[in-house]
């Protein structure tokens, strides 16, 4: 096995209590912390976007959501988490 120099993402989730580990895309890194930081959806892209060239916001989204890592999308100033 040949090793390239070339580290990748990895996302670690637990749904149900199954532990997941799951590659990221280009530019997910950003676009999770600025959404962690609590910045607009719009921020967030425009991040990742500019950090990561090829980012694909419908490919990462459809990720984290089939992932369990997002649950909800709310507008500013809430969590949009079910539990609310």
């Amino acid at each position: 096995m040949a090793f390239d120099g070339k580290g990748e993402d990895a996302l670690i989730v637990r749904p149900n209590l199954d532990v997941q580990v799951r590659r990221l895309l280009p530019g997910a890194v950003p676009f999770i912390r600025a959404l962690g930081r609590g910045r607009s959806l719009l921020q967030a892209c425009e991040l990742a976007t500019q950090q990561a060239g090829g980012f694909a916001l419908q490919a990462n989204l459809a990720g984290l959501m089939t992932s369990g890592a997002i649950v909800a999308i709310g507008p500013k100033g809430t969590t949009g988490h079910p539990r609310e």
